[in-house]
């Protein structure tokens, strides 16, 4: 398993965390609960976690390919739902070597 994690500077992440969920609740796994947005996908699982200054990502994958597309499908959604004058900016770190078999 591989994860990737992005802490990305923002004070609208409860916004951004309701507008991924949407876009994702139809045809797709998508739990909501105190404010965290998790969204199950075919081999992959992307956590969406709001705090008062930042919308940490995590992205956990079967494999190289699926958590680099995912990444990019992520950034690319929360790009068309940022507000005017504020870009988002990721900053993935990722970790590899996960046993972990919920997906």
């Amino acid at each position: 398993m591989i994860e990737a994690t992005a802490a990305v500077p923002t004070y609208n992440a409860d916004r951004y965390v309701l507008s991924v969920c949407k876009r994702w609740h139809e045809g797709m796994d998508v739990n909501v609960r105190e404010r965290q947005g998790v969204i199950h996908f075919e081999n992959a699982v992307a956590t969406f976690t709001p705090s008062a200054n930042q919308l940490v990502v995590s992205i956990l994958a079967k494999d190289e390919e699926s958590i680099a597309h995912l990444q990019h499908v992520v950034m690319a959604h929360l790009e068309t739902a940022v507000l005017p004058n504020e870009p988002l900016t990721f900053d993935w770190r990722r970790s590899a070597n996960f046993e972990l078999h919920a997906l």
